[in-house]
């Protein structure tokens, strides 16, 4: 079994890649809570337009009906 010795310029290689990488990450974090941030204020101002409209519908969602839908099945769990 070979050992794998690594130089001090190798540890000081992958500690820049991951530090640089950690950098991009957090970029990436600053511009979803910026996109938060303008998505949270558009739906504000959304909000207030529609306000004084009547309240929208809610959609009715058809779904397949289980066996925990029924009373039989409600008591098979007890």
């Amino acid at each position: 079994m070979a050992k794998f010795r690594q130089t001090k310029e190798d540890l000081e290689r992958r500690c820049y890649a991951q530090l640089a990488y950690l950098e991009v990450l957090g970029r990436r974090v600053q511009l979803l809570e910026k996109q938060n941030e303008l998505l949270l204020k558009y739906n504000h101002k959304l909000i207030e337009e529609l306000g004084d409209r009547t309240p929208p519908i809610p959609y009715k969602i058809s779904r397949k009906k289980t066996s925990k839908d029924t009373w039989d099945g409600l008591a098979a769990e007890d």
